[in-house]
């Protein structure tokens, strides 16, 4: 990463989770759609907030340590050279960590020990138009068990950096993920609320935002290793 946010944001990451994913549960759900016949997916309102929300669910037959491991190999540093399947949706994705010890919790959990850690970085989502530019994301995000679930939210950080070229910068208001698991089987959550900024038609936000619960599918191929990881 080109830059740096100061270890007092690390707390402030932490202390965000509890009531992002307040939230989250207390968000309106829609009608249950079923996207690519893997996936439940609810748009949702949020109060305050004039864009909508995407909630998508999916069971993995895996348990949660394993499941989490694979979401942050596939996750947290893409380049050109991850796998087709992410690349078709983001163009890249680098994180860094507040402290060594939230590095060294970091790879516990890729050994699947599961530790709270705090990160942040940026990422660069791909456009489903042409038309349209990319949306770019500086954030700050935490990891965190609450009550019987694993939490793992991004919200956006203030720190001005510059967008990546070709795209704009977009604004992460509560997204991430929870995981609980039973009897071996892991329900992830996948949440979105994001202000994309700049102009972006309704059509093409709804588009990129159902878009969003293509990586619970890539996600459970990959535990199930038919998308091999480096």
């Amino acid at each position: 990463l080109k830059f740096t946010l100061p270890e007092s944001k690390r707390q402030e990451s932490f202390d965000q989770i509890a009531q992002l994913k307040q939230q989250q549960e207390q968000a309106q759900l829609q009608e249950e759609t079923l996207f690519k016949n893997e996936v439940k997916n609810w748009l949702a309102t949020v109060p305050d907030v004039k864009y909508k929300a995407l909630q998508g669910q999916i069971e993995i037959n895996a348990p949660v340590s394993q499941v989490i491991a694979t979401l942050l190999k596939l996750k947290s540093f893409i380049t050109s050279d991850s796998p087709k399947e992410i690349l078709e949706h983001v163009i890249y994705e680098q994180i860094q960590f507040f402290t060594e010890a939230d590095q060294q919790a970091f790879n516990q959990c890729l050994k699947g020990d599961i530790q709270d850690f705090a990160f942040y970085g940026q990422s660069c989502t791909k456009s489903p138009s042409m038309f349209v530019d990319h949306r770019d994301f500086i954030f700050q995000a935490a990891l965190k068990k609450i009550d019987n679930e694993f939490v793992m939210i991004y919200k956006s950080s203030t720190e001005n950096v510059p967008a990546q070229k070709g795209a704009v910068r977009g604004t992460i208001l509560n997204s991430g993920f929870r995981f609980s698991e039973t009897q071996g089987k892991t329900v992830v959550k996948q949440f979105t609320l994001v202000d994309p900024q700049g102009s972006l038609p309704a059509m093409i936000y709804n588009s990129a935002l159902e878009n969003r619960s293509v990586f619970l599918i890539i996600l459970k191929k990959a535990v199930a290793g038919e998308i091999k990881l480096k």
